[in-house]
């Protein structure tokens, strides 16, 4: 009897180590489930937070296109027209009046406009607008950059749109690039970038301005600009390239 009772202990002990033993490791399990899904959680944060970043800069820059296209729009102000105002002393004395006959000048002002409008009428249907940015690119093609760095800075300028200005700092850094202007050509890149995050140049721009700084030995402004890079373009083919950078 005493034999029995004792089997049975021991059952029930290794019944009871077992159960523990299957409970611990479904513990362990389920904890390292939750921690992947957690770390999996987090990338995704990240990512998002990203995006919204990249969105954020391109809000900024069509933002500041509208208040431009508003201020362009916005109607002159009215020259102030004659008041009569209050005489103010002694009553006694004479007071001549002087009435302007504004009509003449008017008239004048009138056809002087006129004759404006037909004179740039005239100029738009002989002169067509020339394509600064196509000429630039054929001429770094063609390797000229020196004449090309003077068609881009005069065209500049004129303060052309975001979408044509952005195009032509990119080919004024690849102009004065193939100048040996490093100087010149990394502020032009990163003009580009500060002024037009959203412009289609300006993650290749980072990069290569980046690379400038570092051929003058200025690797800390290297670096900054490579972080700035996957910052704001986590997404770009050019993200990877500044993660490999800033590993060397």
């Amino acid at each position: 009897m005493a034999k029995k009772r004792l089997y049975i202990a021991g059952c029930l002990i290794l019944i009871m180590l077992a159960a523990g033993s299957w409970l611990s490791s479904g513990a362990t399990k389920s904890l390292k489930d939750m921690e992947a899904e957690i770390q999996a959680l987090k990338e995704e944060n990240l990512k998002l937070k990203q995006q919204i970043q990249e969105l954020n800069a391109k809000i900024d820059l069509l933002v500041s296109r509208i208040e431009k296209l508003e201020a362009e729009k916005s109607p002159a102000k009215p020259l102030d027209s004659f008041e009569e105002k209050p005489v103010v002393g002694n009553n006694n004395l004479p007071v001549i009046k002087i009435e302007p006959n504004p009509s003449e000048p008017v008239a004048k002002v009138i056809e002087i406009i006129d004759e404006d409008k037909k004179n740039s009428a005239s100029q738009a249907k002989a002169e067509p607008k020339k394509d600064v940015v196509a000429d630039a690119k054929k001429l770094i093609q063609d390797k000229k950059y020196a004449e090309a760095e003077k068609q881009i800075k005069d065209r500049l300028s004129q303060k052309p749109d975001a979408k044509e200005a952005c195009n032509l700092l990119y080919y004024l850094g690849e102009a004065q690039a193939g100048l040996g202007k490093s100087p010149d050509a990394a502020k032009s890149y990163s003009e580009l970038a500060d002024k037009y995050p959203a412009c289609e140049y300006s993650a290749e721009a980072l990069v290569k301005s980046g690379e400038l700084y570092e051929k003058m030995g200025d690797k800390d402004k290297a670096q900054k600009l490579y972080q700035d890079l996957i910052s704001l373009y986590p997404f770009s083919k050019y993200a990877s390239l500044a993660e490999e950078k800033l590993k060397k």
